[in-house]
This record gives C-alpha cells, sequence and structure tokens, in this order.
C-alpha cells in the first residue's frame, strides 16, 4: 500500500466544480492534504499525471481557515506544488532503492544455491548398494574394475553385477531366452556405472521408493557407447521396452507378463536412442557428443588413461551453477512488473 505524501492531515468533504468549470470527482482524491492555512486535496499521481511536470495541470482548490466561500491558493499552491514534485521524486527514488535491494538480495540467494552444488561432485546416491560415500576398492571385480581408485560400490556388489538373478536386485538378463554374451556385458558395465560411479551427481534426484531415495535422471551418455550397445544386443531378445516396471515378479525374479510377447530387441527398441532413453525410465539419456568430448559420460574407459567422467561432471555441475544464478533471478524478474505497478500506483 502507498504512503500518503507527508505535507499534511486528511480533509473531509467533497471537491465540486471549481471557478474555470473544472470538476473534482470525489472517487478520485485518494490523498487530502491540510496545510496550516490552507486547506486542500491533491489526486493521486498515478491518476492525474505521469510526473512532476504535469503538476501545473492538477487543480487543486481549498477552503482558508474562517472563510465560508472558495479562493485560489495563490502563493500556498505553488508551495504546495513544489511540495509534491519534491515528494514525487522521493517516492520514485525509494522504489528504485527498493528494486535494488530486493535483486542483490536475490543474487546473493542465487549464487549461496550455486555454491551448494559442488555437492554434486564426488557423491554417491542415497541407494540400495551404494556406499555413504566414494573410496578407494582395489579389489573391485573385472568390468567394475575401473572404479577402484574412487567407488561407490563394494567388492562384494561388483562381484553380484557380474551373476544372473543376483541378490542386487533378482533381475534375469534371460527372460526371453539366453541374452547374447556380447549383448550382456553392455548390461553388466551399465550396473557397474550405476553401481560404482562416483561422477553421477548432476543428475541425482530425490525419489520417494521402498528400495532407493534417489535415482539418476537423463544422463547425458556418450553416443558411441549408446550406439554399440543397440548394435550388440539388436538380436537378442526381451518382451518389454521399459524395464523398471511392469515384470512378473511371483517367482522371486522377474519373468514377462501373460500378454507381453519375446520379440528382438529392435523390435522394442528401433533405434539405439529408443534403448538407451527408455529401457531405464530415461536414467540415461543419449548425447549428440561423442567419446572424449568432456559432455558426455562414457560408460567404458581405459582406468590407466584416468577416469574422462570426472571432468564431465565437474562441467555440468558448472553449467548448472550458470543455470541457478538464471533461476534465482528468473522469479525476479517475473514479478517485477508488479512490484512496480504495486509501488506507482499503491
Amino acid at each position: 500500500m502507498q504512503e500518503p505524501l507527508p505535507v499534511g492531515e486528511a480533509l473531509a468533504g467533497k471537491l465540486r466544480k471549481g471557478r474555470s468549470g473544472e470538476v473534482v470527482p470525489p472517487s478520485a482524491a485518494k490523498l487530502r492534504l491540510h496545510c496550516p492555512q490552507v486547506a486542500v486535496v491533491s489526486y493521486h499521481l498515478a491518476q492525474t499525471s505521469t510526473g512532476p511536470s504535469s503538476l501545473g495541470s492538477t487543480v487543486l482548490w481549498g477552503k482558508r481557515r474562517g472563510e465560508g466561500g472558495r479562493s485560489g491558493l495563490g502563493r500556498e499552491t505553488g508551495n504546495l506544488a513544489k511540495k509534491l514534485t519534491a515528494a514525487f521524486w522521493q517516492k520514485w527514488i525509494n522504489m528504485a532503492w527498493r528494486l535494488t535491494l530486493f535483486v542483490l538480495l536475490g543474487l546473493v540467494a542465487a549464487v549461496g544455491g550455486a555454491r551448494a552444488r559442488t555437492d554434486m561432485l564426488n557423491v554417491c546416491m542415497d541407494a540400495k548398494h551404494h556406499k555413504p560415500k566414494p573410496s578407494p576398492e582395489d579389489k573391485l571385480h573385472d568390468q567394475c574394475s575401473p572404479w577402484r581408485k574412487n567407488s561407490c560400490c563394494s567388492v562384494n556388489t561388483s562381484l553380484e553385477a557380474h551373476k544372473d538373478i543376483s541378490y542386487l536386485y533378482r533381475f534375469n538378463w534371460d527372460h526371453c531366452g539366453k541374452m547374447e554374451p556380447a549383448c550382456k556385458r553392455h548390461f553388466i558395465q551399465d550396473t557397474c556405472l550405476y553401481e560404482c560411479s562416483p561422477n553421477l551427481g548432476p543428475w541425482i534426484q530425490e525419489v520417494n521408493q521402498k528400495w532407493r531415495r534417489e535415482r539418476i535422471l537423463n544422463v547425458p551418455l556418450c553416443k558411441e557407447d549408446c550406439q554399440i550397445w543397440w548394435e550388440d544386443c539388436r538380436t537378442s531378445y526381451t518382451c518389454k521396452s521399459n524395464w523398471h516396471k511392469g515384470w512378473n515378479w511371483t517367482s522371486g525374479y522377474n519373468q514377462c507378463p501373460v500378454s507381453a510377447a519375446c520379440h528382438r530387441f529392435d523390435f522394442y527398441f528401433p533405434t539405439p536412442a529408443a534403448l538407451c532413453n527408455e529401457i531405464w525410465s530415461h536414467s540415461f539419456e543419449v548425447s549428440s557428443y561423442s567419446r572424449g568430448s568432456g559432455r558426455c559420460i562414457q560408460m567404458w574407459f581405459d582406468p590407466a588413461q584416468g577416469n574422462p567422467n570426472e571432468a564431465v561432471a565437474r562441467y555440468y555441475a558448472e553449467n548448472g551453477d550458470a543455470g541457478a544464478v538464471a533461476q534465482g533471478i528468473g522469479p525476479l524478474l517475473t514479478n517485477w512488473t508488479e512490484m512496480v505497478k504495486h509501488w506507482v500506483t499503491g
């Protein structure tokens, strides 16, 4: 709500037609001002003018104390106009300071949130088998061995990742007959990446599931890794395009639902993107970037050359920082117009 101009007190009464025929509607008078010798009513600036330059056209009438008739205000009117002009500019200056302070506070909040994004680096998911924090695991098994220097999985988890219907998730890769070994190795590698990698922080999302509190979403998988995965699996068989849900678990492991027929992978996954994006409910999203670009997560890498996914996670965490600042300012800009309208018109 706008504050009254600090030049007088409220005056009761109605305004009528002036000497020159000007009419002052009572409903338009928002601010009523009382001076020591002259009582006047000033219109709300937003309704009578666009700024101090038009104050001269504002009609001001009043009564001298002790006099029964209306009269021009003379010198008092001029003085009052000056006071109104000064008050007008003071009002805008106050509004500018408020807007500036509002934006600065928003920037501080956004930057604070952006710094918190450092928590995205070198972290483990809060899921079924993940360690609380990554640490070295010198004896990780076979395909999980690239994460020995820094891992979110234990040795036992890495062993189970290579087994059929393991205790990890009781998942049966051979639900439509024997899966080709060339295909199965991609699912083992997928499991090792999911369980062992400490470089998935930028894509971790909270979930409300009985068996985990966090998941990954839209991890940008390098296009070559996705392409080779699809090519090696296209001749194997499955009965579903989403392996996260819809299975028959009555036997203690996943089996195809009665209504689901077994077909080749390229029936349910006609393209590499269909496989990588859909099989685990968009845990992955096939990237347009290539291996070694520093912009996509590699499922396969040579640990002797270092872990390339560390730089990728750092890039997306930093890119997320910039997004956080923009996100922090966004709501401020959205409400800017309403704020100005509120301060100007009251």
